[in-house]
């Protein structure tokens, strides 16, 4: 038996938390420039970053050369066949991919591989033919504009040309939303070293913000940070981080004095010891009240 499917994408982590983008026949291309079917204006994401494509056994994705790699189930990977329910992490978005499957009969599957092939041999002339069309067509239009342009008196007719260059990845460059302005235009250019070094320390403060370790995430982003202190995105992670550890330890704090006021002290102080395990700042209000707790319970088992 063969498959048939259909496939789609939901957003778990980013900007468009919770949409879902379905992947067409001819695969979708993601990438952070304009032109991509997915765009995601991200730092960490590559102009061209990765692609998802459908063949007659499925779908795949496949790195494009992309700076910061494509992460599916937490393994970097440059090309690997998508499985339903499969975790792609791209730069700082998340998704999770989907599949549903219709299983068709082998002999229609290869029926369709010889069809298929018959098609792109016939319509190889056809589109060499086209391609040569169109590009003289072009070719005279380009000729009518230059020939009926001429440079202002004064200036030597050349003019500057604006290219559509692939720059690499790195932790100085912003989102069209973040670009600096004039006033921070002379920050302190990153060596490669210290690229390279803020990358690895970001990619380890994602990885750590995804499963959960927040209080590990805050400060590897906090490590990030100091390298970079433009880092925009590191910023927004250890507020979400902070948030995030204050929901946790009023949820421990509230399971404690529940403990406490039913007599089981010995529990109450567990509770409150993991409340300084996480805070670890004897200086947080946090940690002050939880050492207090732990204090009182102790003179009650004495």
């Amino acid at each position: 038996m063969g498959v048939k499917a259909s496939a789609w994408l939901e957003v778990l982590e980013g900007l468009n938390k919770g949409d879902k983008i379905f992947i067409t026949s001819s695969g979708i291309s993601i990438g952070r420039k304009k032109g991509n079917d997915l765009v995601l204006e991200d730092a960490l994401v590559s102009r061209e970053h990765a692609r998802i494509e459908q063949d007659l056994s499925g779908f795949s994705i496949r790195d494009l050369g992309s700076k910061n790699g494509v992460l599916v189930n937490n393994n970097l990977v440059e090309s690997v066949s998508l499985k339903n329910g499969d975790i792609i992490r791209i730069g700082s978005t998340v998704f999770r991919f989907h599949m549903e499957e219709e299983k068709v009969d082998e002999a229609v599957v290869f029926e369709g591989k010889k069809e298929f092939a018959k098609k792109q041999k016939k319509a190889s002339p056809v589109r060499v033919m086209i391609y040569v069309l169109v590009a003289f067509l072009v070719f005279i239009v380009l000729i009518a504009l230059f020939s009926s342009k001429k440079p202002p008196e004064g200036t030597t007719g050349k003019t500057t040309e604006k290219r559509d260059v692939v720059e690499p990845i790195s932790p100085t460059t912003t989102t069209p939303s973040e670009q600096p302005s004039e006033t921070t235009s002379s920050k302190k250019e990153l060596t490669e070293e210290e690229k390279a070094r803020f990358n690895s320390i970001y990619q380890q403060g994602e990885l750590a913000y995804f499963q959960g370790s927040y209080a590990d995430a805050t400060n590897l982003f906090k490590e990030a940070l100091s390298i970079n202190p433009e880092c925009e995105t590191c910023k927004k992670r250890i507020e979400d981080c902070n948030k995030k550890l204050i929901e946790i330890i009023k949820e421990i704090d509230k399971k404690a004095h529940e403990f406490f006021e039913s007599l089981q002290y010995q529990r109450a102080i567990d509770e409150w010891q993991r409340i300084l395990y996480i805070v670890k700042d004897p200086n947080n209000q946090f940690y002050i009240e939880a050492k207090k707790n732990i204090e009182k319970a102790k003179e009650r088992l004495r």
